[in-house]
Protein backbone atom coordinates (compact mmCIF):
# COMPACT_ATOMS: atom_id res chain seq x y z
CA UNK A 1 0.00 0.00 0.00
CA UNK A 2 1.19 3.69 -0.79
CA UNK A 3 0.54 6.80 -0.35
CA UNK A 4 0.05 9.63 -3.00
CA UNK A 5 0.09 13.26 -2.20
CA UNK A 6 -2.66 15.38 -3.11
CA UNK A 7 -0.99 18.29 -4.66
CA UNK A 8 -2.86 21.49 -3.41
CA UNK A 9 -0.36 24.46 -3.53
CA UNK A 10 -2.72 25.90 -6.55
CA UNK A 11 -5.79 26.07 -3.97
CA UNK A 12 -4.03 27.49 -0.08
CA UNK A 13 -6.01 30.72 0.54
CA UNK A 14 -5.80 31.08 4.01
CA UNK A 15 -3.15 32.09 6.48
CA UNK A 16 -3.22 29.46 9.69
CA UNK A 17 0.34 29.90 10.55
CA UNK A 18 2.35 32.53 11.44
CA UNK A 19 5.56 34.01 13.62
CA UNK A 20 6.64 36.70 15.63
CA UNK A 21 6.83 39.02 12.54
CA UNK A 22 3.64 38.21 10.97
CA UNK A 23 1.14 37.34 14.16
CA UNK A 24 -1.32 40.27 12.64
CA UNK A 25 -1.60 38.32 9.48
CA UNK A 26 -3.03 35.50 11.05
CA UNK A 27 -6.54 33.88 9.74
CA UNK A 28 -7.12 30.81 10.93
CA UNK A 29 -10.35 32.24 13.12
CA UNK A 30 -12.52 35.50 13.23
CA UNK A 31 -10.20 36.42 15.67
CA UNK A 32 -7.45 36.90 13.05
CA UNK A 33 -5.67 33.75 15.39
CA UNK A 34 -2.96 31.44 13.97
CA UNK A 35 -0.85 28.88 14.93
CA UNK A 36 2.82 29.02 15.71
CA UNK A 37 4.81 28.39 12.92
CA UNK A 38 7.47 27.80 14.98
CA UNK A 39 5.87 24.90 16.13
CA UNK A 40 4.91 23.33 13.33
CA UNK A 41 6.48 21.37 10.36
CA UNK A 42 8.83 22.63 7.75
CA UNK A 43 7.18 23.67 4.59
CA UNK A 44 7.48 20.86 2.27
CA UNK A 45 8.31 18.10 5.22
CA UNK A 46 6.36 15.23 5.27
CA UNK A 47 4.35 14.70 8.28
CA UNK A 48 3.45 11.20 9.16
CA UNK A 49 0.11 10.08 11.48
CA UNK A 50 -0.98 6.97 12.47
CA UNK A 51 0.08 4.83 9.01
CA UNK A 52 -0.58 7.93 6.94
CA UNK A 53 1.80 10.63 5.57
CA UNK A 54 1.26 13.96 4.79
CA UNK A 55 3.24 16.44 2.71
CA UNK A 56 3.30 19.96 4.68
CA UNK A 57 1.85 22.80 2.75
CA UNK A 58 4.64 25.59 1.46
CA UNK A 59 3.63 29.01 1.91
CA UNK A 60 2.21 31.05 -1.38
CA UNK A 61 4.18 34.23 -1.96
CA UNK A 62 1.28 35.69 -0.04
CA UNK A 63 1.44 33.66 2.96
CA UNK A 64 -1.30 31.03 2.49
CA UNK A 65 -0.50 28.05 4.03
CA UNK A 66 -3.76 26.26 4.10
CA UNK A 67 -7.15 25.85 1.78
CA UNK A 68 -10.69 26.91 3.78
CA UNK A 69 -13.15 24.98 1.55
CA UNK A 70 -14.70 26.74 -1.33
CA UNK A 71 -16.11 24.42 -3.44
CA UNK A 72 -12.06 22.89 -4.94
CA UNK A 73 -11.91 20.49 -7.87
CA UNK A 74 -9.08 19.14 -7.03
CA UNK A 75 -7.71 17.04 -10.33
CA UNK A 76 -5.04 14.01 -9.61
CA UNK A 77 -3.36 11.02 -11.28
CA UNK A 78 -6.13 8.00 -11.50
CA UNK A 79 -5.17 4.84 -9.45
CA UNK A 80 -6.73 2.01 -7.17
CA UNK A 81 -7.33 3.65 -3.68
CA UNK A 82 -8.73 2.53 -1.02
CA UNK A 83 -8.86 5.86 1.05
CA UNK A 84 -8.65 9.34 1.38
CA UNK A 85 -7.23 11.46 4.59
CA UNK A 86 -7.15 14.56 5.74
CA UNK A 87 -4.80 16.96 8.11
CA UNK A 88 -6.95 20.20 9.24
CA UNK A 89 -9.51 21.80 11.45
CA UNK A 90 -12.05 23.90 12.09
CA UNK A 91 -12.91 27.13 13.52
CA UNK A 92 -15.34 29.09 15.40
CA UNK A 93 -16.93 25.17 15.84
CA UNK A 94 -16.61 21.66 14.78
CA UNK A 95 -17.90 20.91 11.56
CA UNK A 96 -18.13 18.50 8.56
CA UNK A 97 -19.04 19.42 4.75
CA UNK A 98 -19.48 16.78 1.98
CA UNK A 99 -16.71 16.23 -0.35
CA UNK A 100 -17.54 14.70 -3.75
CA UNK A 101 -15.03 12.43 -5.78
CA UNK A 102 -15.80 12.71 -9.56
CA UNK A 103 -14.70 10.28 -12.62
CA UNK A 104 -14.31 11.98 -16.02
CA UNK A 105 -16.47 14.93 -14.09
CA UNK A 106 -19.62 12.67 -13.22
CA UNK A 107 -20.03 12.18 -9.62
CA UNK A 108 -18.98 8.48 -8.41
CA UNK A 109 -18.87 8.74 -4.47
CA UNK A 110 -19.80 11.26 -1.96
CA UNK A 111 -18.66 11.44 1.93
CA UNK A 112 -18.47 13.83 4.58
CA UNK A 113 -14.93 15.65 5.99
CA UNK A 114 -15.11 16.06 9.24
CA UNK A 115 -13.06 18.20 11.48
CA UNK A 116 -13.10 19.44 15.09
CA UNK A 117 -12.42 23.03 16.43
CA UNK A 118 -8.97 23.87 16.89
CA UNK A 119 -9.25 24.56 20.30
CA UNK A 120 -11.26 21.39 21.38
CA UNK A 121 -10.79 17.42 21.97
CA UNK A 122 -11.55 15.44 18.52
CA UNK A 123 -15.52 15.29 18.39
CA UNK A 124 -15.93 13.18 15.27
CA UNK A 125 -13.47 10.32 16.17
CA UNK A 126 -10.42 11.99 14.35
CA UNK A 127 -6.73 11.70 15.28
CA UNK A 128 -4.52 14.66 17.05
CA UNK A 129 -1.54 14.47 14.35
CA UNK A 130 -0.14 17.75 15.98
CA UNK A 131 -0.84 19.73 19.29
CA UNK A 132 0.70 23.33 19.55
CA UNK A 133 1.65 25.00 22.89
CA UNK A 134 -0.52 28.05 22.38
CA UNK A 135 -2.90 29.70 20.18
CA UNK A 136 -1.39 33.41 18.32
CA UNK A 137 -3.06 36.10 18.25
CA UNK A 138 -1.87 39.57 17.21
CA UNK A 139 -0.83 41.18 20.09
CA UNK A 140 -0.15 38.33 22.53
CA UNK A 141 0.37 33.99 22.41
CA UNK A 142 -2.97 32.52 24.66
CA UNK A 143 -1.31 29.89 26.76
CA UNK A 144 -4.58 28.77 27.71
CA UNK A 145 -5.06 27.06 24.55
CA UNK A 146 -3.82 24.31 22.91
CA UNK A 147 -4.86 24.13 19.37
CA UNK A 148 -4.95 20.44 17.63
CA UNK A 149 -4.58 20.06 13.71
CA UNK A 150 -6.28 16.78 13.53
CA UNK A 151 -6.15 13.59 10.87
CA UNK A 152 -9.51 12.70 9.32
CA UNK A 153 -9.84 8.94 7.62
CA UNK A 154 -12.59 8.10 5.08
CA UNK A 155 -12.51 4.50 3.19
CA UNK A 156 -13.49 4.70 -0.17
CA UNK A 157 -14.90 1.58 -1.90
CA UNK A 158 -12.60 -0.64 -3.58
CA UNK A 159 -12.26 -0.71 -7.18
CA UNK A 160 -13.68 2.72 -7.42
CA UNK A 161 -12.25 5.04 -9.85
CA UNK A 162 -12.06 8.84 -9.79
CA UNK A 163 -9.55 11.42 -10.36
CA UNK A 164 -10.74 14.47 -8.90
CA UNK A 165 -11.90 15.96 -5.33
CA UNK A 166 -14.84 18.60 -5.25
CA UNK A 167 -14.15 19.85 -1.81
CA UNK A 168 -17.28 21.26 -0.69
CA UNK A 169 -18.21 25.19 0.61
CA UNK A 170 -17.39 25.63 4.49
CA UNK A 171 -15.36 28.57 5.52
CA UNK A 172 -14.56 27.34 8.57
CA UNK A 173 -12.82 24.22 7.90
CA UNK A 174 -9.38 24.33 6.96
CA UNK A 175 -7.49 21.84 5.21
CA UNK A 176 -3.02 21.95 5.68
CA UNK A 177 -2.86 18.30 3.13
CA UNK A 178 -4.90 15.32 1.07
CA UNK A 179 -3.16 12.25 1.07
CA UNK A 180 -4.53 9.00 -0.56
CA UNK A 181 -4.23 5.70 -0.07
CA UNK A 182 -3.46 2.86 -2.94
CA UNK A 183 -4.38 -0.43 -2.60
Amino acid sequence: MGIKHVPIQFFLNNIGLTDENSRGQGAFTLGKASYPMEHAPVDGSILTCKDTSFLFPIKTAEGCDNMTMENQLIPFKLGNYVAIDFLGASNNGSFYEQVTLLYKGKNVYQFFVKLSDVIKSPEFGEQIALTFPFLRYGELDATQYQPNLYHYHQAIPSGLLFDEIKMGDNPFIHIFAISLREE
